[in-house]
C-alpha cells in the first residue's frame, strides 16, 4: 500500500471501485497489486512462517481443499504457473516467540499496522466455526454421495495429429458448453455458429448448433452430453466456423463411473507440442 502512495496511486479507490468500471490502466494496476501479494507470500511470508516459524500467518477465508488440489493437478500436468493458487496472502500475521525475540521493538510504533477487531463475543466465534465445520461435512458428504457419470475424450485438431488433449466431462455437461470451451481450448475462432456433428445408432449424421446461430439444425443449448447417442469408439467432429476448414475430432476412449472427489470436466493428458503452444501463449 505505501508502494502504491508513493508513485501516487491510490489503489484503496481503484480496489472499491467496481471491476466493470475499472479502465484499462486500473486494471493493469490491479493486475500489479495481486501479482505483488503472490510474491510477498512466496518469497517473505511463505518462508518467514513455514520456514523459519518467525511469524504466524491467520487467513480468515477457509481454504477449499477439494477445489484447490483438483485445479493444482490441472495446472501441474500443463505445466502453468502454480504461483497464483499456492501463495496467496494471509488476511493477518503476527509475531511467534521467536519473532518476538529477535524482531520486535518496543520503542517501534507501527501506524499504518492493519487492526485486527478488538473484541469478538465466544458465542460468535463459536457460531463462526460451528457454521464452516457443518459446511464442510455437507460439502463431504455431497461428493460421497453424488458419484458422476464421465466421458474420456480424446480431442484432436484437424491437419495435426499432434495437437491433442484427453479430458473426462460429466455426462451431465451441456453440449453447448462443451463445444464453446474445447473451441477456445485450442484457440479457434468464430465458436458462436459451431457445428457438432454426431453419428446416430446408424451412423447417420446428427448435427448440432448454439441456439443463437441461423443454421437449420438441432440446438445444443439445453441438451446434455448423456442424451447423444454415444459408445466407446464413437468420432464426433466439431466444426468452428461455416467453412468447416478446421474441426476438432472428439473420440470417445471411455464410459464410468467417476471419482467423487475430482472435478470434472478436467484434463487428464495432452500432447508434448500442445504443452509448448500454450507454454507461448502464458508468456505472451
Amino acid at each position: 500500500m505505501d508502494f502504491y502512495k508513493r508513485v501516487d496511486v491510490d489503489i484503496e479507490e481503484i480496489w472499491r471501485t467496481p471491476p466493470e468500471k475499472l479502465n484499462a490502466e486500473e486494471r493493469s494496476i490491479v493486475s500489479s497489486f495481486l501479482f505483488t501479494g503472490i510474491m510477498l507470500d512466496k518469497w517473505f511470508l511463505t518462508p518467514m512462517s513455514v520456514f523459519f516459524r518467525f511469524i504466524r500467518p491467520i487467513a480468515f477465508t477457509p481454504m477449499q481443499f477439494y477445489p484447490l488440489v483438483n485445479t493444482l493437478a490441472s495446472l501441474i500436468l500443463m505445466e502453468h504457473n502454480v504461483g497464483a493458487e499456492l501463495f496467496t496472502p494471509p488476511t493477518y500475521y503476527s509475531l511467534t516467540a521467536l519473532g518476538k525475540e529477535l524482531f520486535a521493538d518496543p520503542d517501534i510504533i507501527d501506524v499504518d499496522k492493519q487492526q485486527m477487531p478488538q473484541t469478538m463475543p465466544y458465542e460468535q466465534l463459536q457460531a463462526a466455526v460451528l457454521q464452516e465445520a457443518e459446511a464442510q461435512e455437507q460439502e463431504l458428504l455431497f461428493l460421497t454421495e453424488v458419484v458422476p457419470d464421465v466421458l474420456s475424450l480424446k480431442i484432436s485438431q484437424s491437419g495435426d495429429a499432434d495437437l491433442w488433449k484427453i479430458i473426462e466431462v460429466g455426462q451431465d455437461m451441456d453440449v453447448n458448453v462443451l463445444c464453446r470451451d474445447l473451441c477456445g481450448a485450442f484457440a479457434l475462432e468464430d465458436m458462436a455458429d459451431y457445428l457438432l456433428s454426431v453419428p446416430d445408432r446408424n451412423g447417420f449424421p446428427l448435427e448440432y448448433s448454439a441456439n443463437g446461430s441461423k443454421r437449420s439444425l438441432n440446438k445444443a443449448n439445453g441438451k446434455m452430453l448423456q442424451e447423444l447417442p454415444l459408445s466407446v469408439g464413437t468420432t464426433l467432429l466439431l466444426y468452428p466456423t461455416h467453412s468447416r476448414a478446421a474441426y476438432l475430432r472428439l473420440e470417445i476412449l471411455e464410459k464410468g463411473k467417476g471419482n467423487p472427489y475430482l472435478m470434472y470436466p478436467r484434463v487428464t493428458e495432452q500432447s508434448p507440442k500442445m504443452l509448448e503452444l500454450e507454454k507461448m501463449d502464458e508468456l505472451f
